[in-house]
């Protein structure tokens, strides 16, 4: 992982230092080396958007745990998943904090770790605004 960062972050200086570079000093590159290096300055972010997109389908693609369904319930103690791998009981406390919207919950365990509960996850809309007060509350409370 180390070795892709880095070559993300040095691929754009070496472009664009190489274009300035160029207009700099007086040493002329011929026009087709000068288009290329523009093509492939302007062509990087996108390609490395490609480059993660395939690597995340590809993780979920393999992944046994995260192509199965999942179920689970919540109680005033922990929030118990499970699917046809294996069942967990997450009690309130490892969540260090939660992020929501209409459509989701994420509650993380820790600044890159988290559980995400989804809307469909829950059999009517009236379970899934009691699931998310609940959750609020529980983190909350578990926190203080």
């Amino acid at each position: 992982m180390k070795k892709y960062m880095i070559v993300l972050s040095i691929f754009p200086i070496l472009i664009w230092s190489m274009i300035l570079l160029t207009e700099m000093v007086d040493f002329d590159l011929p026009l087709v080396i000068k288009a290329v290096i523009i093509v492939f300055g302007f062509l990087y972010l996108p390609l490395v958007w490609l480059m993660q997109r395939y690597r995340l389908t590809r993780l979920y693609r393999t992944s046994p745990y995260l192509t199965e369904p999942l179920s689970g319930f919540i109680t005033n103690d922990k929030l118990h998943l499970e699917n046809k791998l294996g069942q967990c009981d997450l009690p309130w406390t490892v969540f260090i904090r939660y992020m929501e919207n209409d459509d989701m919950v994420l509650l993380y365990q820790s600044p890159i770790i988290f559980q995400l509960l989804a809307k469909e996850f829950f059999v009517s809309q009236e379970n899934w605004e009691r699931a998310k007060r609940e959750i609020i509350t529980n983190i909350q409370s578990k926190r203080a």
